[in-house]
């Protein structure tokens, strides 16, 4: 008994033998047909091309047969005239495209040939006795080919007069031409015949045919004089489908081996599953002493199944515990990939991506991304990530070192890290990487790093400025987050006394009072719901080398820092204001002295608001000898905040002593604006004196200034980081400086370096003014001083714009990185001196800021105007290969430059072949459509110019382009002021030029550029590709009509043969293919029904015109060669492929419904269908025409003729049809 491994092996190998002897027999079958359809091929190939080259040769025929009758040729050969064969030989070349002449005297002697060095060396060669190449006849063609010149076919004649067409009179001279088979010609043949052709001897003939299953090979012998073949011409056609129908073949004998191996493999595999399997689920189970390996045996019948239960049910409960917490970690893990690939969404918005594969912990190379890497990082390698750009990690931006970041990678933690990559010059950009891990949860190994890359150059650049106004503070700031302190200005480092700056919060905290710690702790808790403009928390500290504690005002206000949320800490320290307020509220007697010392206004007042004593600091400000004599009160002389120290509030401030401390007043109708920070106490009566309070008043102008300055400017910055558009950010700077700083005017200067010229854009205030700045050479010359350098420069408004007439105002011009359409962008702001440099810091940042965010916009600008170009090129492409109707593929790429590239109108010309001239072709855009008639020569105004010189034209001028075109009258109204015109090149010919105009100002950029001349070259192709389809259309349709007269110059020959009146066939082909359309025969088959018309009594040609032309009745033998003609007609017809279909009407239109015609005696509707439609028409002309043995019948005759032979000789259901056919025919309703 066979064992179950012997069964599924034996019934594998019947199995496959049957498959494999199946595929094979397919495989031969396919073959068969695959070479039945490359002989056909083979011979159509042959034909067409031996007919292209006898088409090519006609013309030289022609040439030598319409000379040689030619008298004007019989003079020249008697008398050689070179001015004669100039005029008249020369030319006849280049119209019949000849190579080579020669013409002979009667004597044998050459009298004239054309100087090419071929036709030279042949001439004596071929020529020595021209005499004997005519013994045969007087017309002659021949091949000639020698070694080291390229073949000649010669044709000649001898030369006659044009009276003597019989060659009876001696030859006047001998006439040859001749065409050399160089390379230019063998081009030519190869687009007429769509053949790779070449010249071969007949020594090498095989080696050009080399064997090929892929290739076709056509010859044409070129015999010579004596009608031996020198040389052959070889066309060669490549067929795909061969290739491919080879290529499946080699598929289905690897399909065929894969799927006997795949048999095999059956073998193995169901010992695997019925044999080792259970055996390794067993082992499996006892030694990992688990119940899931079990499962799969527990049904079974089988010695495995009885094992398999026991165990089972020992295991079982140990198993559904474990199981259960499986479950439960599957599902934190489940959890845990959501959040990592929600984060990873979330978190990488990026300028471009990448992965990195780690191999073990020394090496991570690139997989995927280097490309993008390759663009910050020029020399960067895919080997080695991180031991390359270790050297441009911000360490002040990362708390890990190089190690760290290895192993929290490798505990699957993901790090963020900022390169800082030198760009020259100083300048840097920034990224920032965002690194995620991926372990292997089976080895718990690093195997991949996801990343995304940020260009965060922008926001560096503003943290930057933010850290620089941060620094010129006067207040101690600070920012940190939850538990980090993440910067400290050196105001603040002076005020704890730190050498260097705590990392965490605790040691910050160490230098505050203790009564203060809980309340700034709380506060800190709730940081994010404190506004920057509540009052600020009076708190104690004490520098860390010292015990003495400090008065400072706290305010907290949320920002975000280094890509972080954190709070930033103010610290203003006002002890001395605070001692200065603790000893005034002693004694009025030191007021003089403390205003001296500290530098603080010192005023006393009465109950009424009247000031009465005050420190000498208002002879300062107001150049007033004693501001307690002129009646000053304190409304008269301060703004106080809304609800303080107003004449309704002023009584009940006083009953109460309230006290205030620092609050910010300002100097009425004081310019520019002076601010103040209040405090005042009570001086209680004395001795019955009257209440009297102290105020000290701190001047706070300055700081003030920065404050609403460091406002405006975070104002500002957001909101030119809101917008995304570079012209929105440019209106915005000048308009908010304006508006924020106090300005007295604001503007953008854009300097032109191509130009060489200034104009001004967005003016605010007194810029805005009429200014004439086009002229203003001085203005010129300090705007291209400021563009070179990197720091504002101050100059007198009198020197700069003296049509504003304000000589004690300066204007600062700020140099910026902004740089758009060949401008550069210069900030020129209006001031009044002296100008606080706090306002310079501010503006000078906000111009850096908003440089590296144009710059960001115009890199994304330009990577979508570059989708949009290769959007555009690829439709355009997409439209060439779809049609060839040059019509369509002109209108394609017209709409698509006008949708795409920035253009307001376009226009394409063409090269007219004949005239030689520039004709437009399409366009849109314009206003008027004068242009659609505008024809120029090549050379001519600007399009000329680009198609003679081939090379791109750029002209902008933002007065009018129309002055530099002589079709300045076309322009006039369309207001274009740059032009752009791409000369249309395919294969080193111009076909045409593309015209761009534009009503805007536009320098076209480099990618702007290549695309344009990218899709000119794509329209060049397109139009090369449609002048080459017309032209194999025309060469087909001269053909067709060619082949058309030659059928009917037989049928001329056959009436001339049967005596039958000229265009009687012609006649008869008109009524039969009307007939047979009424009857449904249509396209190619009524295509060779007419040829088929036309030659239907070609076998007649075989038949003696005696026997057909024959007054009486005809004896047996006659009656026999009639009955053979349509034999003699199959026999010539067949020969020729073409007319294979077409013969099938001169073969059979005499065989006979019945089946008693001739030659095969077919019956009923064993006869074609085209046969009997026209078998009934033959007859009918037939019967209607004069005969030597009959008369014509009348019409009626001819109907009752029809109806009586219905079912005998003519298809009974087409008689009726064709006598309606008559009816409609002598009507008129059916047209020719």
């Amino acid at each position: 008994m066979m064992s179950i491994r012997s069964r599924i092996f034996l019934t594998t190998l019947i199995l496959n033998g049957i498959l494999l002897l199946g595929l094979w027999g397919l495989e031969r079958e396919q073959r068969i047909d695959f070479y039945e359809i490359t002989n056909q091929q083979q011979k159509q190939l042959q034909s067409l091309f031996s007919h292209a080259i006898e088409q090519e040769q006609q013309n030289l025929q022609t040439l030598v047969l319409d000379f040689t009758f030619w008298d004007e040729l019989v003079k020249f050969a008697e008398y050689p005239d070179e001015a004669w064969a100039k005029n008249i030989l020369l030319p006849s070349m280049e119209v019949f495209d000849v190579d080579c002449l020669w013409v002979y005297s009667p004597q044998n002697e050459l009298i004239y040939q054309n100087q090419e060095r071929v036709c030279t060396l042949y001439a004596p060669h071929l020529f020595k006795k021209p005499e004997n190449l005519f013994q045969h006849g007087a017309f002659i063609k021949f091949t000639e080919w020698q070694a080291n010149a390229p073949a000649i076919s010669v044709y000649g004649a001898s030369i006659h007069p044009s009276e003597d067409v019989a060659h009876q009179t001696p030859p006047r001279g001998y006439f040859f031409v001749g065409r050399i088979w160089n390379t230019e010609r063998l081009q030519n043949l190869n687009k007429l015949s769509n053949l790779e052709v070449t010249v071969s001897s007949p020594e090498n003939l095989e080696k050009s045919m080399p064997p090929s299953e892929t290739d076709l090979y056509a010859t044409y012998t070129l015999k010579g004089v004596d009608d031996v073949p020198v040389a052959y011409l070889v066309g060669k056609f490549v067929n795909p489908y061969i290739g491919r129908f080879l290529k499946s073949q080699e598929q289905y004998r690897i399909y065929s081996f894969l799927l006997s191996v795949s048999f095999l493999a059956l073998i193995l595999v169901t010992l695997n599953i019925w044999i080792i399997r259970p055996l390794r689920q067993l082992a499996t189970a006892l030694s990992n002493q688990d119940t899931k390996a079990l499962k799969a045996l527990l049904g079974d019948k089988s010695e495995f199944g009885q094992i398999a239960n026991p165990l089972h049910q020992f295991f079982q409960q140990k198993n559904e515990v474990e199981k259960a917490l499986q479950q439960h970690k599957e599902i934190l893990e489940n959890l845990q990939k959501s959040e990592e690939r929600y984060r990873l969404i979330t978190t990488i918005t990026s300028d471009f991506t990448f992965s990195i594969q780690a191999f073990g912990t020394e090496r991570y190379v690139i997989e995927w991304g280097l490309e993008s890497f390759q663009e910050i990082l020029p020399g960067i390698t895919s080997e080695n990530f991180f031991s390359q750009i270790v050297q441009f990690i911000d360490t002040p931006s990362l708390s890990l070192t190089t190690d760290e970041i290895y192993k929290s990678l490798e505990m699957g933690q993901q790090i963020t890290l900022e390169l800082r990559i030198p760009q020259g010059e100083g300048k840097y950009i920034w990224y920032r990487l965002h690194l995620i891990p991926e372990i292997d949860q089976s080895s718990k190994n690093l195997i991949r790093i996801l990343g995304s890359a940020q260009n965060i150059t922008g926001e560096k650049t503003a943290q930057e400025e933010f850290i620089k106004i941060l620094e010129h503070s006067n207040s101690a700031e600070i920012i940190a987050d939850e538990v980090q302190v993440l910067y400290l200005n050196s105001q603040a480092k002076s005020l704890i006394g730190e050498r260097e700056s705590p990392k965490t919060l605790p040691p910050l905290l160490s230098h505050i009072h203790p009564e203060d710690q809980t309340k700034v702790l709380s506060l800190f808790s709730k940081r994010e719901a404190i506004s920057s403009s509540e009052s600020p928390i009076l708190i104690r500290v004490t520098p860390a080398d010292t015990k003495i504690w400090r008065w400072v005002n706290l305010t907290f206000q949320p920002v975000l820092f280094q890509h972080k949320s954190a709070t930033r800490i103010s610290l203003t320290d006002i002890t001395e204001k605070r001692n200065i307020e603790l000893a005034l509220s002693a004694q009025t007697q030191y007021s003089t002295f403390l205003s001296e010392v500290f530098n603080a206004w010192i005023l006393i007042f009465d109950e009424s608001g009247k000031i009465l004593v005050s420190s000498k600091r208002d002879k300062e400000i107001f150049g007033l000898s004693d501001l307690t004599n002129q009646s000053f009160t304190l409304w008269s002389l301060f703004e106080f905040p809304p609800e303080f120290l107003t004449p309704e509030t002023f009584p009940e401030t006083i009953r109460d002593r309230k006290t205030y401390r620092e609050v910010p007043v300002a100097l009425r109708d004081a310019k520019p604006k002076r601010w103040y920070l209040w405090s005042h106490t009570y001086l209680e009566p004395q001795n019955g004196d009257p209440l009297r309070i102290l105020a000290v008043l701190s001047e706070i102008t300055e700081q003030k200034n920065r404050e609403l300055y460091a406002k405006s400017a975070r104002e500002i910055a957001a909101k030119i980081q809101s917008e995304d558009t570079q012209d929105e950010i440019l209106h915005i700077i000048p308009q908010a400086l304006f508006r924020e700083m106090t300005l007295e005017g604001v503007a953008w200067i854009l300097f032109d370096e191509k130009t060489q010229s200034i104009e001004m854009q967005y003016p605010y205030g007194e810029l805005r003014k009429s200014i004439s700045i086009e002229s203003n050479f001085r203005l010129f010359e300090i705007v291209k001083k400021v563009t070179e350098g990197d720091k504002p420069v101050t100059y007198s408004a009198l020197d700069v714009f003296p049509d504003l007439g304000l000589p004690s105002y300066n204007i600062v011009l700020f140099p910026t990185t902004i740089r758009l359409h060949e401008n550069t962008y210069v900030l020129a702001t209006l001031v009044e001196p002296p100008i606080p440099s706090s306002v310079i810091e501010i503006i000078e940042s906000l111009c850096k800021m908003a440089g590296a965010i144009i710059e960001r916009i115009t890199s994304l600008t330009q990577a979508n105007q570059r989708l949009q170009y290769m959007t555009s090129l690829h439709l355009i492409n997409t439209s060439i290969s779809a049609s060839l109707d040059l019509n369509l593929t002109l209108r394609s790429l017209v709409n698509q430059i006008m949708g795409q590239f920035q253009v307001d109108a376009v226009a394409v010309f063409l090269v007219n072949p004949t005239t030689h001239m520039l004709e437009y072709a399409a366009g849109e855009g314009f206003r008027s459509i004068d242009i659609a008639r505008t024809r120029m020569r090549i050379g001519e105004d600007q399009v000329g110019k680009a198609a003679l010189t081939r090379k791109t034209i750029c002209i902008y001028d933002k007065n009018g382009i129309a002055p530099f075109f002589q079709r300045a009258h076309l322009f006039r109204n369309e207001d274009f002021i740059a032009y752009y015109a791409v000369p249309l090149i395919a294969q080193g010919e111009v076909k045409g030029v593309l015209e761009t105009f534009h009503r805007h100002p536009f320098t076209p950029s480099e990618e702007w550029r290549q695309f344009i001349e990218a899709l000119a070259m794509e329209t060049a192709i397109a139009i090369k590709n449609a002048e080459l389809l017309q032209r194999i259309q025309t060469s087909n349709l001269e053909l067709a009509l060619s082949y058309d007269a030659t059928l009917l110059a037989w049928a001329q020959v056959v009436e001339w043969h049967e005596n039958q009146p000229e265009g009687s066939t012609l006649q008869l082909a008109e009524v039969a293919v009307q007939f047979a359309q009424s009857v449904g025969i249509n396209n190619t088959d009524l295509q060779h029904f007419r040829q088929g018309v036309i030659l239907h009594d070609i076998g007649k040609l075989m038949i003696p015109r005696h026997v057909l032309q024959k007054p009486g009745p005809l004896d047996e033998t006659e009656w026999e060669m009639i009955r053979q003609s349509p034999v003699f007609a199959f026999n010539l017809l067949s020969k020729v492929p073409l007319l294979q279909a077409a013969g099938m009407i001169p073969y059979m239109h005499h065989e006979r419904w019945d089946g008693n015609g001739y030659p095969l005696g077919m019956r009923g509707e064993e006869i074609p269908f085209p046969v009997r439609v026209f078998t009934i028409v033959n007859v009918w002309d037939a019967l209607r025409s004069q005969r030597p043995f009959r008369k014509a019948w009348h019409e009626e005759r001819i109907h009752e003729f029809l109806k009586e032979n219905m079912g005998k000789i003519f298809d009974p259901e087409l008689v009726p049809v064709f006598l309606k056919f008559l009816s409609t025919l002598s009507s008129g309703k059916v047209q020719d």
